[in-house]
Parts: C-alpha cells; structure tokens; sequence
C-alpha cells in the first residue's frame, strides 16, 4: 500500500475525528445535508483542506454504507 498504509490511517482519522463525531451513528438515509454542513462549517474556514478531503470522504462513506447495506456510518468504517 501506498506510504505503508500512512493514508488509510489518514483517511480513517480525519472520519473519526470530524465526522463520527456529529452523524456517525445515524442512519445513511437519515444523513441530510445540513448534517454534512454541521461537520463542515467549524473547519471550513480554519483547515479547508481537511474540510474538503473529510467532504469527499463522508460522500465515500455514504455511498458505501447504503450499496454494503450498513446501517450507519460507524458499522461500515469499523468493518475493514
């Protein structure tokens, strides 16, 4: 892997701290984009680089969860 799994750990990290915290345990289809935009706007204008990959990533996570069937955000990161 790619920097010897540095960026899974990376991508991981940025979920857990920024995302999980404000929509982890909620349902795919209950996520609405006023959630997405709760975990966006305190780091928008202070890192907007984490903002953006963590944007990119909860889009991932979403998308994931509803084609593997999870029932939350949480279930689908701990599962690999």
């Amino acid at each position: 892997m790619k920097n010897g799994g540095k960026s899974v750990v990376q991508w991981r990290a940025s979920v857990r701290d920024y995302a999980v915290p404000k929509i982890g345990t909620k349902r795919e289809d209950r996520i609405s984009t006023a959630n997405v935009m709760e975990v966006l706007l305190p780091i928008w204008s202070t890192k907007r680089e984490t903002a953006r990959r963590v944007s990119q990533r909860v889009d991932v996570v979403m998308c994931q969860t509803k084609y593997f069937l999870y029932t939350s955000a949480t279930e689908f990161l701990y599962s690999f």
